[in-house]
């Protein structure tokens, strides 16, 4: 009796192992078929609602110098996609892509609008890059990136930033940190006194330690101004007026070679210094 009571004990725990396993399997196709239930009726779902949600409006702002069209083929944007596949952050990254876009926004609205709206950059001045052994113009804006590469910008009425050197394709660039000062005061001139900005054509940069200096080319006087790293209207509307008098003084005014303003007072430098 003994031996047949011990005999039978692993057989009944090996039933209970069976058992447990089998519903634990049990379990698992449940849950996957509940999966393929869900996915299935989610997919049926987007079908269904695919035509009430398609986007149908699209609303563009924009300075930028390409059509609509082009734009929205650039942001890949089109009217019949599904507003749930509408990716905002890809769309704004493909706009920014184009170096002539200071900034780009893009929203949707519920159930089937979306807007793009795009700041192009303001032209500031023109730098020469060598392209193939000769001079290119550069269009740079007042946050210091080059965006546009152009012989027709040439004819723009801006002033030329000289004294860069860039070699090749340099859209989408940017200036060192060090010129940013100089290019904010001349974006703030071009905002604010344009009439006084008009009465430079040039200004040549050079570097200082880790500064730069501006040496500034008037359009009616011969004489150049130096300047600091910054220039505001009121110093150039003096700048201006010490040259109507130096040079109606023909005394003085052949000797002065430049005018000096980095302490802001003007000190005039002869031929002799």
């Amino acid at each position: 009796m003994a031996e047949l009571v011990i005999g039978r004990r692993p057989a009944g725990k090996k039933r209970r192992r069976t058992r447990s396993g089998n519903a634990v399997m049990r379990l698992v196709l449940a849950a996957g078929v509940a999966l393929i239930v869900i996915a299935a009726a989610e997919a049926v779902l987007q079908f269904a609602l695919a035509d009430r949600f398609a986007v149908t409006e699209i609303a563009v702002r924009s300075d930028l110098a390409i059509s609509r069209d082009r734009l929205l083929e650039i942001a890949g944007v089109q009217e019949g996609v599904s507003y749930f596949d509408l990716d905002l952050a890809r769309i704004e990254e493909r706009v920014a892509a184009l170096p002539e876009v200071r900034s780009v926004a893009a929203e949707k609205s519920f159930p089937n609008r979306v807007s793009l709206t795009v700041e192009a950059r303001t032209p500031l001045a023109v730098a020469f890059g060598e392209l193939g052994g000769s001079l290119t113009p550069l269009v740079i804006d007042a946050d210091g990136v080059v965006f546009d590469r152009s012989a027709a910008r040439a004819d723009w009425d801006l002033p030329i930033v000289s004294g860069l050197r860039f070699e090749g394709e340099r859209l989408g660039a940017r200036m060192p940190e060090r010129v940013r000062p100089f290019l904010e005061s001349l974006g703030t001139l071009q905002e604010e006194a344009p009439q006084v900005l008009n009465e430079f054509s040039e200004f040549r940069l050079s570097g200082t330690g880790g500064g730069i200096e501006v040496l500034a080319y008037p359009t009616s006087f011969r004489t150049p101004v130096r300047l600091g790293d910054q220039i505001t209207e009121d110093l150039l509307k003096y700048a201006i007026m010490v040259l109507e008098l130096i040079h109606e003084d023909e005394s003085i005014g052949s000797d002065v070679v430049e005018l000096d303003f980095r302490t802001g007072q003007a000190v005039l430098r002869s031929v002799q210094e």
